[in-house]
């Protein structure tokens, strides 16, 4: 016969664990350093054990009538049972307990119910058919490693004044002390870097520009910055092929114009010894490279999770927005819009940065670029923290860019805006 499902939870544990408190403040820390609040199945049990954490942090004693008037200050007390309920806690409890394993046995009901949620959150996803399958995976991953560290799965990240600002004060201090930047620079100009002030964990740049304008070597040289540091990167090609990719990083690193890659017998002895050894080089760094024709955001979203998480990827790069297949959606500004929103969320939180390319719209008179001109704008402009549009003058009788141009920058969430004078060099398609 089926047994009746119950959700996992050890009351009586719980109970013990409290009551010990109760009887002697010290158990506390040892509890307070396995479990937390939300480990606790009941209600009234996780107000209680927070309250007795708040007593303790404010280096008061523990004990029945401290416990109610706290809970009672919060307007709490009626809902955990009132003060009858309290001192009922340490009925029947030795005068030395041995909590141990009751913490022990709490924490492992407590990780199943996470597994439930999680499965239970899984079930929806793939029920809704709102996401791919890859996507469902990559988040259900996410969710059971995150358990594994932490011992709780993934929940609502809204927090109170207080907890915020011990938190922004955390990472304050945490990048005060930094032996060495944990920004990215993006590999261009050096004053391009200084404007901006480089790619921060956690946010998303996009850079913009015409056809043919080098939004491709920005990427290249922000790949191969990471390259040479043994930062490890992450590039969705989907306009050039792998090789090609490679081919532009390996004119770069050997020094040897791009040309004698594209037509290698052009190349000498020497050049081809060069091309040779940069490319050994790179294939030590850690660079991932995805080349599919046709990759879908849910494709690119639940693999770009994976890197992050098993391979510690901290520079995603999309060449380029407008090529993603979005499944369900024909508009192209849709499309773009929603591309753009869901790759912002897949480094929200996490030590990586992602860098968008986009095409410009092609504006008549050929002057300096404008925001409104990142084609199906709108999200774009709302999920970057930083958009750099890159400009060179187009020569119309000869049919090609020059070399003198800009990067603007119209947007910097958290910086300076402004424009970097910047020179075009054929020879590597890299911007100096």
């Amino acid at each position: 016969m089926p047994t009746e499902n119950i959700t996992p939870n050890c009351v009586e544990s719980e109970r013990i664990i409290l009551g010990s408190v109760l009887l002697n403040q010290d158990y506390l820390l040892e509890a307070e350093d396995k479990i937390s609040p939300d480990d606790f199945f009941l209600d009234s049990h996780r107000l209680i054990f927070r309250r007795m954490c708040d007593i303790n942090r404010q280096d008061r004693g523990i004990d029945f009538e401290t416990l109610a008037q706290e809970l009672d200050s919060h307007k709490e007390l009626s809902s955990v049972g009132g003060r009858s309920y309290i001192i009922d806690l340490t009925s029947g409890l030795p005068r030395r307990p041995v909590i141990e394993d009751h913490i022990r046995l709490m924490k492992d009901f407590s990780v199943l119910r996470s597994l439930l949620s999680i499965a239970g959150s899984t079930q929806a996803r793939a029920y809704d058919h709102g996401e791919s399958a890859m996507e469902i995976a990559a988040w259900t991953d996410s969710a059971i490693q995150t358990l594994i560290e932490t011992g709780r799965a993934p929940t609502d990240a809204s927090s109170g004044a207080a907890e915020a600002s011990i938190e922004f004060l955390d990472e304050f201090e945490r990048r005060a002390n930094l032996q060495e930047d944990d920004t990215i620079s993006y590999g261009l100009m050096p004053e391009f870097d200084g404007l901006t002030g480089g790619m921060f964990p956690g946010e998303v740049t996009v850079i913009g520009g015409e056809s043919g304008v080098g939004k491709s070597s920005a990427m290249i040289q922000a790949l191969v910055f990471s390259g040479k540091r043994g930062i490890p990167s992450v590039c969705y090609s989907l306009e050039m092929t792998r090789a090609q990719v490679l081919g532009r990083i390996c004119s770069v690193i050997s020094r040897v114009p791009y040309r004698f890659i594209r037509f290698p017998q052009t190349a000498n002895l020497e050049q081809r010894r060069d091309i040779r050894a940069a490319a050994y080089r790179i294939g030590e760094w850690p660079m991932q490279t995805f080349d599919q024709s046709g990759m879908t955001i849910g494709e690119i979203v639940a693999s770009a999770r994976i890197q992050i998480k098993r391979k510690g990827a901290r520079l995603i790069c999309v060449d380029y927005l407008q090529e993603i297949e979005v499944p369900g959606i024909k508009e192209e500004r849709l499309k773009v819009s929603e591309a753009a929103k869901r790759l912002a969320r897949v480094v929200k939180g996490t030590p990586a940065h992602m860098l968008m390319l986009s095409q410009l719209a092609r504006r008549e008179d050929n002057g300096i670029p404008q925001m409104k001109q990142l084609r199906e704008s709108g999200k774009i402009e709302n999920v970057a923290h930083c958009i750099a549009l890159l400009w060179r003058e187009f020569d119309r009788e000869r049919g090609h860019h020059l070399t003198t141009g800009k990067v603007v920058v119209p947007k910097n969430r958290f910086g300076y805006t402004g424009n970097v004078d910047t020179i075009f060099n054929s020879d590597y398609a890299i911007f100096q």
